[in-house]
């Protein structure tokens, strides 16, 4: 038996900062996919999604807040059953799109201050506001981007050990660190 965690005879491996559970169930491949794809029409497990392949039996997405997450399912067998090991992370889309919003509205705001200063009197003596505004909004931007991750990030490893605790459930199996 190999130790590589793709083959798919090969038992979990413990890996530094991975704290999902690890659900032991004595049902094969077939009988898990089956179980779940009724759960999730019975609408115990939304966001379900049967997976291609040998790195992913299935996954869960569309949970997490601001951005969304997706919990990937790997599949491991030997003679006594079936183990699944799972990982979390963020989708990827959302969080492109937010920083290339936040990106290209940078420079437009520039000149929606310079116009809207102009209105005042006496605002032909100050400096350009391209010297202030533009780090005040990168330096914000970034922070933004990054609270958004990090919040995103916590909400979805929150979320993603309710979700392998209810996989467990459908199963019949139990749920381990």
């Amino acid at each position: 038996m190999g130790t590589d965690p793709t083959e798919p005879d090969a038992r979990p491996r413990s890996h530094a900062g991975h704290d999902l559970p690890v659900v032991v169930t004595p049902l094969g491949p077939e009988e898990i996919v089956a179980r779940l794809d009724v759960a999730a029409r019975r609408g115990r497990l939304a966001g379900y999604h049967p997976g291609v392949g040998p790195l992913a039996l299935f996954f869960v997405r569309d949970f997490g807040a601001p951005f969304e997450g997706t919990l990937i399912a790997r599949l491991h067998r030997d003679a006594a059953g079936s183990a699944l090991s799972f990982r979390a992370r963020v989708r990827p889309l959302v969080p492109a799109i937010f920083f290339l919003v936040l990106a290209l509205s940078v420079w437009p705001g520039v000149w929606l201050m310079e116009s809207f200063l102009g209105l005042f009197p006496g605002s032909a003596s100050w400096p350009w506001s391209g010297w202030w505004y533009l780090p005040l909004t990168v330096v914000g931007g970034a922070w933004a981007m990054w609270t958004a991750l990090r919040r995103s990030r916590a909400s979805i490893a929150a979320e993603a050990v309710q979700l392998v605790r209810r996989v467990a459930d459908e199963l019949d199996g139990a749920a381990s660190r």
